[in-house]
C-alpha cells in the first residue's frame, strides 16, 4: 500500500486579523487619554494606591506597554498573513505551517510524527496538533474550506502516518 497525495486548501482569515489590527490601537490610546487628563490619584482594590502624580506614571507605563504589544501583535499579524501556509501530504512527509509565531513551514516525515490530537476550541472550531521530533504543526479546522476537508485530512495524515510507521 503506497501513502496518499494529497494538497488542501488552508487560508488564515484575514478579515478577523485585519480587525484585529483596527481594535488594537483604542488601548493604548486609550491610556495614553488618560494619562493626559488624570487629576486624580488611584487606588487598584486597597492593594496599590497612588496619589495624582503616581497614578499618571500608571497609566502612562500603561500606555507604554499596551503600544509595544498592539505594536507587536501588528507585526506578527502581518508576517502570519504574508507568509505562505501549506497543507500538503506528500508520499513520506507532510508540509505543514510551523507552530511558531513567526511562521514558515515543516515538512514533517510521516516516521518523524510522535503524535496527533484534536482540541476543541470555541465557536465550533477544532486544532490539530502534530508533534513530531523536528517541530510542531497546529491547523485550525475553521482555515480549511469546509469541516469536511478538515475531517479528510485528518484521516488521510493518519493513514500515511500508518502505513509510513508499518513499512519501518
Amino acid at each position: 500500500m503506497t501513502a496518499i497525495k494529497k494538497s488542501f486548501d488552508y487560508e488564515v482569515d484575514k478579515d478577523g486579523l485585519y480587525k484585529m489590527c483596527k481594535i488594537l490601537p483604542i488601548i493604548p490610546a486609550f491610556f495614553i487619554y488618560v494619562a493626559m487628563t488624570n487629576r486624580t490619584g488611584l487606588n487598584l482594590s486597597g492593594l496599590f494606591r497612588f496619589g495624582v502624580h503616581g497614578a499618571t506614571v500608571f497609566y502612562w507605563t500603561c500606555a507604554t506597554l499596551s503600544a509595544m504589544a498592539t505594536m507587536m501583535a501588528i507585526i506578527f499579524t502581518v508576517l502570519n498573513v504574508r507568509a505562505e501556509k501549506r497543507v500538503e501530504l506528500h508520499e513520506t512527509f507532510a508540509d505543514l505551517p510551523r507552530a511558531s509565531i513567526t511562521g514558515g513551514q515543516l515538512k514533517i516525515p510521516y516516521k518523524q510524527i510522535r503524535k496527533v490530537s484534536r482540541q476543541a476550541l470555541p465557536a465550533d472550531n477544532e486544532m490539530l496538533i502534530i508533534d513530531s521530533s523536528i517541530g510542531q504543526s497546529r491547523l485550525l479546522s475553521s482555515y480549511f474550506l469546509s469541516t469536511v476537508a478538515f475531517n479528510e485530512f485528518i484521516d488521510l495524515l493518519a493513514i500515511n502516518v500508518k502505513i509510513a510507521k508499518s513499512n519501518s
